[in-house]
């Protein structure tokens, strides 16, 4: 859900935050571009990737686990609230937030098998849902709306780093937690069946 959800928000908000980084509205066409490219090279290579180093014996739940601490130095780059931030931000967020969503159900296969695949990627559904709700709408809006201020039409408007400091620093927050508990369930998954195989040698 937090992966998710640090994407969305910047996929959501952008508009916004071109806005608060100072550029025209006229630039949200693209970075809308810029998203949906690296998007797409985000799935494909992520795919490939995961599969390759499957192969080797690395779980894809370890790559989802780099993703999502990907995503959240991506938080931290897009809190500087700078032109220059804003294009990085949107280059890595766009490529790995591709790569969770073909990684998710790819992992989903691997840890309940493919039998039951519909509803697990359904119930997977829920998690991305609730995750762009809750910190690409909630968080980044409660935040925002705190800092705007009001044009003669009742418009809201914001400039600066502080419209978007506390929830970009708040989900990178939330990103690093979770991609730690990732790669530490790989580490413990690892070490269980490390100590399983030596015992059945050792028997």
């Amino acid at each position: 859900a937090v992966s998710w959800g640090a994407g969305g928000l910047l996929i959501i908000n952008i508009g916004q935050l071109v806005e608060i980084v100072g550029l025209g509205k006229d630039s949200k066409d693209v970075f809308v571009s810029l998203i949906s490219i690296m998007n797409c090279i985000g799935r494909l290579g992520a795919g490939a990737l995961s599969d390759k180093l499957l192969r080797l014996g690395v779980p894809r739940v370890y790559v989802f686990g780099m993703a999502t601490l990907g995503l959240g130095v991506g938080m931290l780059i897009l809190s500087a609230a700078s032109q220059s931030a804003l294009y990085l931000a949107t280059l890595l967020v766009g490529f790995l937030y591709g790569s969770c969503n073909v990684l998710g159900p790819a992992i989903l296969g691997d840890l309940y098998g493919v039998r039951n695949i519909g509803v697990l990627y359904s119930s997977m559904m829920i998690a991305i849902i609730s995750g762009t709700f809750l910190i690409s709408t909630r968080l980044f809006a409660s935040v925002y709306e705190a800092h705007a201020t009001e044009d003669g039409a009742g418009h809201e408007h914001c400039v600066g780093q502080g419209c978007i400091s506390a929830s970009t620093h708040a989900c990178a927050i939330m990103c690093f937690c979770v991609g730690t508990l990732y790669l530490t369930f790989h580490a413990y998954r690892r070490g269980v069946c490390r100590r399983a195989l030596d015992g059945a040698l050792n028997e």
